[in-house]
């Protein structure tokens, strides 16, 4: 009966935190599939559009660096109400703003808000499951991203192509708000997990665990992986609809495209784990090396709206698979050392400073250089991570390691 009820407990806590980070997802995408409807009517051009994403990314990362460990030691309950109600009121506030700056702020608030949630959720997980079901469950958690786009684009396309784009935040921000309250109730009973006190993590005792585990060689790769990720997807709504002059209704449809590769590149990652004998990092490079060869067909001018959704949501599965090495895999080995969130937030702010770098530039790229130039630039990124991962593992290897 004992057992029978913590299954029980499991499955709720974990249900809830994949509603929770589904529904979040929707509160994100919705300004990349109402971007062109926004540049149609003036409210912002290509290049303050990409500013809105950098500005999301750079608020995301130094939320998830700075939140790490409140997240540590603060209940589950409270962590993820506030941050994805946080979330909810900035989306209401969204479609009711005014002016462009008043937009520029909440939707940095937005992603503050958002930005605590990944770390209690793993601390949730880690909280009612152990071993190789926590690793089992940690993994499928991740599934709740491309699930969340896939909701996110079709709801806020059908939304932007009858009541307008201004809908397509309100409804997603009174979807946060309902997730939050629910996760409140659901999760009242979670308890985090009291790392012994020779573990207990402090900042000192964690720079003290990075080089022991082997982080730092995956900052880089980290930062890199970012720029290209959200970017992908980001800019497909607006290539489809300036480059290839896609209606609304039909770029809905053709966005949806990116996470439902996404989810099975997510779905995938154990299979490739085991392929690569579990090494996640080979994963990495097998990824990246995908990731290039399909920008650099991209360069090449495809023709079709199609083809360009099909081989950007390539690439989104290819990064969204290195990403569950470093966000997810990674940092739940730290869960009995009381700093799971901390060691996700760091790896989280790198990859999310390369977002908000990426966003930015790639803005101005679309905007003066067209969008090929976007292209370009992933490719030789995804190049240069090959090159760094290539190389450190062969100093690995020449050191005996």
């Amino acid at each position: 009966m004992e057992i029978l009820q913590k299954n029980r407990k499991g499955n709720s806590v974990f249900l809830c935190c994949l509603i929770a980070y589904t529904v979040i997802y929707v509160g994100r995408v919705n300004l990349s599939v109402a971007s062109p409807l926004m540049i149609k009517e003036g409210t912002a051009d290509v290049a303050r559009i990409g500013i809105l994403g950098s500005i999301f990314s750079i608020a995301y990362a130094a939320g998830r660096l700075l939140s790490g460990r409140v997240c540590d030691r603060t209940a589950p309950k409270l962590v993820i109400t506030a941050g994805i109600c946080t979330a909810g009121l900035a989306n209401l506030l969204m479609g009711t703003a005014p002016a462009y700056l008043l937009m520029a702020l909440l939707w940095g608030v937005n992603a503050l808000g958002q930005s605590v949630l990944w770390g209690s959720v793993l601390n949730s997980m880690g909280a009612v499951y152990e071993g190789s079901e926590l690793k089992k469950r940690t993994a499928l958690m991740t599934t709740s991203i491309p699930v969340g786009n896939i909701a996110g684009y079709l709801l806020s396309s059908y939304l932007c192509a009858g009541p307008g784009w201004r809908t397509a935040f309100y409804v997603p921000g009174v979807l946060c708000i309902l997730s939050g309250i629910a996760a409140r109730v659901i999760l009242k009973d979670v308890e985090l997990k009291a790392p012994a006190a020779s573990e207990t993590a402090g900042f000192g005792s964690i720079r003290k665990e990075i080089p022991k585990q082997d982080v730092y060689g995956k900052l880089i790769p980290a930062f890199l992986h970012g720029l290209i990720k959200d970017n992908s997807s980001f800019w497909l709504p607006t290539i489809l609809a300036m480059q290839y002059m896609v209606k609304s209704e039909v770029t809905g449809l053709l966005v949806v495209i990116v996470p439902c590769i996404g989810f099975v590149g997510r779905l995938a990652y154990p299979a490739a784990l085991k392929a690569a004998d579990d090494d996640e990092e080979k994963v990495s490079l097998w990824c990246f090396i995908v990731t290039g060869i399909c920008s650099a067909l991209l360069i090449t001018g495809v023709g079709s709206p199609v083809l360009v959704s099909v081989l950007i949501g390539v690439i989104y599965a290819a990064t969204s698979m290195i990403n569950t090495t470093f966000l997810s895999v990674y940092p739940i080995r730290f869960a009995d050392r009381g700093c799971t969130a901390t060691i996700s937030g760091i790896m989280d702010f790198l990859t999310y400073l390369g977002a908000s770098a990426g966003s930015a530039v790639f803005g101005i790229m679309a905007s003066r250089l067209g969008y090929g130039s976007l292209y370009v630039s992933w490719t030789v990124i995804a190049a240069m991570a090959v090159i760094l991962l290539l190389t450190g593992r062969k100093k690995c290897a020449s050191a005996g390691k």
